[in-house]
């Protein structure tokens, strides 16, 4: 549905009259501010990150277990840019009258793979222990996995290898 109502919009832009210059500016996967981390929305994949936070540390920190639950082999890409750079990115490209009137994808040279994004998770994970284990309610694996399934039936897609854009010098 996100998806598609991008593309609508900019169906929209190139079909309305009277606008002189149509440029899209196409942001891959907006996380946190690059320096603080702070982010004023969870979905996508801070979705993933706030259930695997609810789970006992069994689960949320077996990097095997959550790949294997999101049907990821690990080599997957994920193209991340932090809030702070888009926007830096996004003044400069409307302040720059060669980039008007074009298609920008504003992506990550190098995109996070899923193992290397769960790595972080587990680290994350074993840096808040005391807090995890003060959480941790008896749980089995099997309620752990229908509850993951569940979760992530809406981000499925989402995870799969995200498209590979030229980054332009």
């Amino acid at each position: 549905v996100y998806e598609h109502s991008k593309y609508e919009s900019e169906r929209e832009i190139y079909a309305a009259t009277g606008i002189a210059t149509k440029t899209i500016y196409r942001p891959s996967i907006i996380v946190g501010d690059s320096h603080s981390g702070f982010t004023s929305t969870f979905h996508t994949v801070y979705s993933v990150l706030r259930f695997l936070r609810s789970l006992p540390e069994r689960y949320s920190g077996n990097l095997d277990w959550i790949l294997q639950q999101m049907h990821l082999s690990g080599e997957e890409g994920k193209n991340l840019v932090p809030v702070d750079w888009v926007s830096r990115s996004l003044v400069e490209l409307m302040h720059c009258e060669n980039s008007l009137g074009g298609i920008h994808h504003l992506v990550h040279r190098e995109p996070v793979t899923a193992r290397s994004l769960s790595a972080a998770v587990g680290q994350a994970i074993v840096s808040c222990k005391e807090d995890w284990d003060a959480m941790t309610l008896p749980i089995s694996l099997q309620d752990v996995q229908q509850a993951f399934a569940t979760h992530l039936q809406a981000y499925q897609e989402y995870f799969a290898h995200d498209p590979i854009f030229p980054v332009g010098g």
